[in-house]
């Protein structure tokens, strides 16, 4: 049942009070050891850090707050003491180049910084650029920047300063208090206009979302469970699938040491709940079932008893994990039938940010492969305008659905139509309400790794240079790979390589342009460089408004 009166604050409370002192909450890899931490000694940390937060100007509903760092404890106390305290976090993807970290701390008005020393060096070559940036908490000492101007202190100073149990201003006065409507966080996601857009999401989004798909699961979780952290935090699947409903059910976060390690870690950790996008799950099977068909008599079993495969396959993983669920992109139906086969229960589910994310869930138990599941408790969720095939605009209104975009209400407004979010994806839905998604309406574009890819932003960014006549960005598809890359075909500007190179040969022009944008696309995350250009040498086709024409290129870089 859905409890939307609570917020992260008093879930976490209630569950510290509901379970003894040493009740493990995280377990992690530090040091050169694996270290743990209970749920009560965590809420003695984040209670520490809320009372900084305070003291240096965090105020209730109005201050926003980044923190910039990989997974750890100390990323989910840092939420969780600012958002104690009704401030709004920013997350930030840690692997963002300086240009995209500078657009979202300057964009969010990020009065505090919480980051690491890896990321020290940048942002002081940005710190001149945010005027509102008054302070940053650093995880471990570092030499400062000659340059950084900026008070700095450090997460071991700040947790010295006050002992558990003492006086707590900020974290007890009334002021201060959440309410299941103050903004939780704001997400930054690609839009249409080219620059990433935050998404305003509140405690009441989340908590609504979590309990809902808990309903829809049907797997009991219970507070012996432990959630492998896989998945960033700062992306909301991990946040509300790992985070929030390990919370709610008072479990464990084990968190492994890289993907490198992936598998040694899940042998140590024996973890029974796995959050995956389809590239991680696809390559833990692969690995899996390839280990098992190197003899005779492993060959037989997977044609013949493939579920005691499946068991030797589970103890290779800690032997405890009862549930893998798949989301962020499109999940093969094929990979979910080889799990299942071999008696893994996984199963996929759907999301967008703006929903926190969780839309429709598959259950284990009794889900239909191929497709996302039913729309989730509280949430509802229709096909607008359908065609003949039924196939129209997933279109979906509920608790979960986002306040909006931050300082962008022109975008808020284009993404409802009345009370109804416009997903932007088109979807089929049967009797039963299980819905399939069968493409996108926007170009949005979703990698194997469940990461978004908006093409106006890169488009943008190629475009930039002279030698760029027009460009258009496309997911294209490998040979018998699910899930999308990242393509784009340019034409050159003809005035300025006639003024600027009157003799050069067409194969030499293709280097060029090719060169251009790779240079380009320096400023914008790996993963949303293109890995294959195609050079058009006659203009590409516009409309009257002179935008390319996307859909005449759509497919044509597919494999």
């Amino acid at each position: 049942m859905i409890d939307d009166t609570q917020t992260l604050k008093t879930l976490f409370e209630a569950a510290v009070q509901a379970e003894p002192r040493d009740h493990l909450f995280a377990k992690w890899y530090e040091n050169k050891a694996w270290r743990q931490r209970s749920y009560a000694e965590t809420l003695d940390r984040v209670r520490t850090l809320s009372e900084w937060f305070g003291h240096y100007g965090l105020r209730p509903g109005a201050s926003r707050i980044a923190i910039l760092l990989p997974n750890s404890p100390t990323w989910v106390e840092t939420y969780l003491a600012i958002t104690g305290l009704n401030g709004t976090v920013v997350p930030i993807d840690p692997k963002l180049t300086p240009q995209e970290t500078h657009h979202i701390l300057a964009d969010s008005e990020a009065m505090l910084l919480v980051t690491d020393p890896a990321h020290l060096p940048m942002i002081a070559e940005l710190a001149p650029l945010l005027p509102q940036l008054q302070r940053i908490l650093l995880t471990a000492p570092a030499p400062c920047p000659d340059s950084l101007q900026i008070p700095i202190d450090t997460m071991d100073d700040v947790l010295r300063q006050i002992t558990p149990g003492a006086s707590l201003r900020f974290w007890n006065d009334p002021l201060y208090q959440p309410t299941p409507d103050s903004i939780c966080g704001i997400l930054y996601t690609s839009g249409t206009t080219g620059k990433p857009k935050g998404a305003m999401l509140t405690h009441r989004n989340f908590v609504t979302d979590a309990y809902g798909s808990l309903d829809i699961i049907t797997v009991e979780v219970t507070p012996q469970d432990s959630f492998l952290m896989v998945l960033p935090l700062f992306h909301a699947f991990c946040f509300t699938a790992n985070f929030l409903i390990a919370i709610i059910r008072h479990a464990q976060m084990v968190y492994i040491r890289s993907l490198r390690t992936l598998s040694d870690d899940m042998r140590h950790l024996q973890p029974t709940v796995l959050m995956a996008v389809p590239l991680m799950a696809e390559k833990l099977a692969a690995k899996l079932e390839s280990g098992a068909r190197e003899t005779w008599l492993g060959r037989t079993l997977c044609t013949f008893a493939p579920k005691v495969v499946g068991r030797k396959m589970l103890a290779a993983l800690g032997g405890k994990l009862r549930l893998i669920i798949i989301g962020g992109a499109k999940c093969n139906p094929q990979l979910l039938k080889q799990l299942n086969r071999f008696g893994i229960p996984a199963s996929e589910g759907y999301g967008l940010t703006e929903c926190a994310p969780i839309i429709s869930l598959n259950s284990p138990s009794h889900g239909k492969i191929g497709s996302v599941g039913p729309a989730i408790t509280a949430l509802e969720a229709r096909i607008h305008a359908p065609d003949a095939q039924g196939v129209g605009e997933l279109q979906v209104r509920g608790p979960q659905v986002f306040r909006g975009y931050w300082k962008r209400p022109e975008a808020t407004e284009e993404t409802f139509s009345g009370d109804w979010l416009r997903t932007g994806d088109l979807a089929s839905m049967d009797e039963a309400g299980f819905i399939t998604i069968r493409g996108r309406a926007k170009a949005l574009i979703v990698n194997r790794e469940g990461k978004n890819i908006y093409p106006e932003e890169v488009e943008q960014a190629i475009a930039r240079d002279p030698l760029i006549g027009a460009v258009v960005v496309l997911a294209y598809h490998g040979k018998d790979e699910p899930g999308e890359r990242v393509g784009a075909i340019v034409s050159p500007n003809e005035d300025y390589v006639t003024r600027v190179y009157p003799t050069i040969t067409p194969e030499n022009l293709e280097v060029l342009l090719r060169d251009a944008v790779k240079r380009q696309c320096e400023t914008l995350a790996a993963y949303k460089h293109p890995r294959k250009v195609v050079v058009s040498h006659t203009p590409l086709e516009r409309t009257s408004t002179q935008k390319v024409r996307r859909g005449v290129y759509a497919g044509t870089l597919d494999e």
